[in-house]
């Protein structure tokens, strides 16, 4: 059970280093190749030999920024979410058109900046995962069986105060997806049930 749930997380940080990596790849040449392109319609030639400065600069401030949104707790944002879908009076033509015009930007703007972002949210997600796999001491996976058994011969919710003793096993077998836990009553119920 604790194996299987550490593999599990294992592979899971695997795939967000891999996101993560692919993320900050195409921040990186979002910024590199908007600049080129910006710097030849300008006919700035000297200019091109800084598009890998400001990417790289570009890419440095995005990861400090998921780092701050990840350790407020945030992470990536819907679009409604986003301060991006304020829009204009839909109430009249004009307000209509202007929104719709307008949107075509948001809409771009929110995707670069999510691209943007899950570098390093990815990055730290895959640190979470492997910070939260459980450590298999000697004995745990029996008293985590025993104790899941015990909770699955009572049928219901059972109030956590019953299982005295027991709260690391408890908080362990939630972790690991085995029981439901209502914190507002402060029940528990296994999964199969």
């Amino acid at each position: 059970m604790i194996e299987r749930f550490n593999r599990v997380q294992a592979l899971k940080a695997i795939v967000a280093v891999v996101l993560g990596i692919t993320a900050f790849a195409a921040t990186f040449a979002f910024f590199h190749f908007g600049l080129r392109f910006v710097f030849t319609a300008f006919d700035w030639e000297s200019g091109m030999t800084w598009t890998p400065v400001f990417a790289l600069a570009g890419c440095t401030v995005a990861a400090w920024t998921g780092w701050d949104l990840w350790h407020r707790g945030f992470g990536s944002q819907d679009f409604l979410e986003s301060d991006f879908a304020n829009g204009f009076d839909r109430s009249s033509a004009s307000g209509m058109w202007a929104n719709h015009q307008i949107a075509e930007a948001r809409g771009l703007s929110y995707v670069v900046s999510q691209i943007a972002l899950a570098g390093p949210l990815q990055l730290l997600k895959a640190y979470d995962l492997i910070r939260s796999r459980i450590v298999a001491e000697r004995g745990l996976e029996t008293n985590l069986e025993t104790t899941l058994q015990s909770i699955e011969s009572k049928r219901g919710w059972q109030p956590i105060a019953n299982y005295r003793g027991k709260e690391s096993e408890v908080m362990y077998l939630i972790r690991l997806g085995k029981l439901e836990f209502s914190p507002r009553k402060g029940v528990i119920k296994a999964k199969s049930q």
